[in-house]
């Protein structure tokens, strides 16, 4: 998966890195997605990637609730469970687990 940009777990450190890492992991996600139940895994570690940089992950997980299939947000509330969102805050964190319970 070297070559669809999934095998880098270093996140990005200057906004100008995490912007871009943020839109690919985006992408990439979308296009599992796109690739059916079979790549759903890979969907949701990318969406999880994305949330880890994204600056309101809970935003964007209320976004993936109206826009991610059921099975995927699922395993993305798994990884979220397992590590957490790298740049949550404490009061995000309450709600993201609310959200998880």
């Amino acid at each position: 998966m070297a070559a669809l940009g999934m095998d880098d777990d270093k996140e990005p450190t200057t906004e100008e890195e995490k912007q871009a890492y943020l839109t690919r992991q985006l992408q990439l996600g979308e296009q599992f997605l796109n690739q059916g139940p079979n790549h759903y895994k890979a969907a949701a570690t990318c969406l999880f990637r994305a949330l880890r940089v994204y600056p309101d992950p809970l935003k964007l997980l209320m976004a993936f609730q109206e826009t991610v299939p059921p099975p995927v947000l699922d395993l993305v509330m798994q990884m979220m469970a397992q590590e957490g969102p790298a740049g949550a805050k404490p009061a995000q964190e309450e709600k993201i687990q609310e959200i998880l319970d």
